[in-house]
């Protein structure tokens, strides 16, 4: 049986919509299956027992359906150097030496969980999806 995580959440933004978004993650890959958003009063109708609300979808996984139930992996990579690395030089440094990342490991999140702890070293962090056990 596959699991999954559910969240229910009212963002809060600057355009006065009250709204709430539902978002179902694949327990295995962490990725979102779907994240809808829908007016307050429709999702009020829903919990009282009103079916088949119209959302609007902002989130699905499209394409990468062959992940769902997958593990997601993330190890670290680590740069040294005498020149910082920016978060997206890094990543394009990365992309550019495919001999760092065989196995199918690639750049987690497009290189936005990069770091620079210290002067010459920075840490990319890279990701792949396993079966899972």
């Amino acid at each position: 049986m596959k699991q999954a995580r559910v969240t229910i959440s009212r963002p809060m933004g600057g355009s006065g919509d009250q709204c709430i978004c539902i978002e179902i993650e694949d327990d295995s890959s962490s990725l979102t299956v779907i994240r809808v958003a829908m007016p307050l009063a429709d999702f009020a109708e829903c919990l009282t027992g009103h079916g088949h609300m119209k959302a609007i979808v902002e989130r699905w996984v499209g394409d990468r359906a062959n992940l769902i139930g997958k593990k997601l992996e993330v190890r670290d990579l680590y740069l040294h150097g005498h020149a910082p690395y920016g978060k997206f030089t890094a990543a394009q440094w990365v992309r550019e030496h495919p001999e760092l990342v065989l196995d199918g490991w690639h750049i987690h999140d497009d290189g936005t969980r990069s770091q620079q702890n210290t002067p010459n070293k920075h840490r990319v962090s890279l990701a792949r999806y396993v079966d899972a056990e």
